[in-house]
């Protein structure tokens, strides 16, 4: 009879034994790291898409307000990392590049005052080169923005860094100075219809 009772008590028993639950807790914490590194890497993978995007959007909107103020313009002088260009009307437009933080800053100027009429900046990513040329001839300027060398992050002893003729070009932009000012060039958006 002791027997009996013995089996029949086992087989009520509902709960699990220690054994299986250190397995479950086991297997869940694993689970749980593994979807804390995929969320962390993915939140990372986000971050690197967010600042590309914005350096991507900063580079086409620097290339086209470069353009168009090239073309509108009278005159160049490239002043170093400065590029002045002389507009119609006794205003300016000045680039001004700052090396430390990779910016493009473009200031509009009247001649007479004190005040800026307008300035914008155009962040670009960290350790990108940005350059003004005007060497070729004194009717053409081109700006230049080469890549971002992410080695240059990394501790010096690693890997060296890559000159920046080898490194990628993001943009390469050259305008003619005044193109919109000769006769028959008309401004896009002020075309007048022809009779």
């Amino acid at each position: 009879m002791m027997k009996e009772n013995m089996i029949t008590h086992q087989k009520r028993r509902s709960g699990s034994t220690l054994m299986e639950t250190m397995i479950v807790l086991t297997v869940a914490s694993s689970v749980v790291m593994l979807a804390i590194g995929w969320i962390h890497q993915s939140f990372r993978l986000a971050g690197v898409i967010r600042n590309h995007d914005r350096h991507h959007q900063s580079v086409m909107r620097l290339s086209r307000e470069f353009r168009d103020d090239a073309h509108v313009a009278l005159s160049a002088t490239l002043e170093g990392e400065r590029l002045r260009l002389e507009m119609q009307d006794e205003e300016a437009v000045v680039y001004t590049i700052e090396t430390e933080s990779a910016t493009v800053r473009r200031t509009r100027l009247k001649l007479n005052e004190e005040q800026p009429l307008s300035r914008e900046s155009f962040a670009l990513q960290e350790f990108s080169e940005i350059k003004f040329d005007g060497s070729e001839s004194p009717d053409w300027v081109s700006l230049t923005v080469i890549r971002a060398d992410i080695r240059k992050r990394l501790p010096a002893k690693t890997i060296p860094p890559r000159k920046s003729s080898d490194r990628p070009i993001d943009l390469h932009v050259r305008a003619a100075v005044g193109r919109w000012n000769e006769p028959g060039n008309v401004e896009p958006g002020n075309a007048e219809e022809q009779p």
